[in-house]
């Protein structure tokens, strides 16, 4: 029996591949699709594999291919059905503006190089990241129109407010018990970025010549190697990290465009709320 959990990234993700997954009883956890991995399956175990590049690629997609972000969804999604049909498959959520904050956020440690207002828009296509991205009801039909009912919808705040109540609800999903939350390491955290330490790392990526992305032009010259990740002091690490001090004010969208986005949004997280509160009575 497989339980796939596909993401939507920065939604919690990693905090339980790191915490909850690997603990899990009776269920066999991996967080990657590899050919020997997917041939050597047993009858009649539990696999559960967790891996949210499964939702696509908001940015840095096989330009050949010429794919928007959902487009790319929906071929892994059949991709996937066409794998594994009997599936069940689990998805998680957050409110649309912190999404949009934190995605930015990681573009930037990947390598980006434009600003806030045009890495998203509430209007017109030309963004990175746009209003049609963030249709979660759409995403949640895509995978039901494929895998049926077996369907597991949750949300980060529901992760951060209640983890213990999500645990049993992933349980009953799962069909086995959760492992005991007190002897789990809930001490990982996903550090991003602030807003300083952003506006820095966008000028260096800017400036650095970085192999493995086509995010951004070729830059004047080589600031992330190995010797600099070793030092911790690549663009990344270096704002991430070691210039975390420097000022604790959040990377947020503009107040006047964070209430339009809950407004434009306000449906669509109402239904994603009423079907992440169906598992977790």
């Amino acid at each position: 029996m497989i339980f796939l959990h596909i993401g939507l990234p920065k939604t919690g993700t990693t905090f339980l591949q790191q915490t909850a997954f690997a603990c899990w009883p009776n269920i066999t956890y991996e967080n990657d699709l590899w050919l020997p991995y997917v041939v050597l399956q047993e009858e009649g175990k539990k696999y559960l594999i967790s891996n949210e590049t499964l939702t696509g690629r908001p940015w840095n997609r096989n330009s050949l291919q010429n794919l928007s972000w959902h487009q790319e969804m929906e071929r892994i999604l059949s991709g996937l059905n066409r794998l594994f049909p009997e599936a069940s498959v689990m998805v998680s959520f957050r409110k649309h503006a912190g999404f949009i904050e934190s995605l930015y956020a990681q573009y930037l440690h990947e390598g980006g190089t434009r600003r806030l207002e045009d890495f998203f828009t509430l209007e017109g296509d030309s963004s990175i990241i746009c209003a049609q991205d963030l249709d979660y009801s759409k995403i949640v039909q895509s995978i039901a129109s494929r895998f049926g009912e077996r369907v597991f919808v949750f949300t980060l705040e529901q992760l951060r407010a209640n983890l213990d109540c999500l645990l049993v609800g992933m349980g009953e999903f799962f069909g086995e018990s959760p492992p005991d939350i007190g002897g789990l390491d809930l001490s990982y955290r996903n550090r991003g970025v602030g807003h300083h330490q952003a506006k820095l790392l966008r000028l260096l990526n800017h400036l650095d010549r970085k192999p493995g992305t086509h995010l951004k032009p070729c830059g004047r010259m080589t600031l992330t190697n190995t010797w600099t990740r070793a030092l911790r002091i690549d663009p990344r690490s270096l704002c991430q990290d070691r210039l975390a001090w420097i000022s604790s004010r959040k990377l947020k969208l503009p107040d006047v465009l964070r209430v339009e986005v809950d407004r434009y949004f306000a449906e669509d997280w109402r239904h994603i709320e009423e079907l992440a509160s169906k598992h977790l009575l």
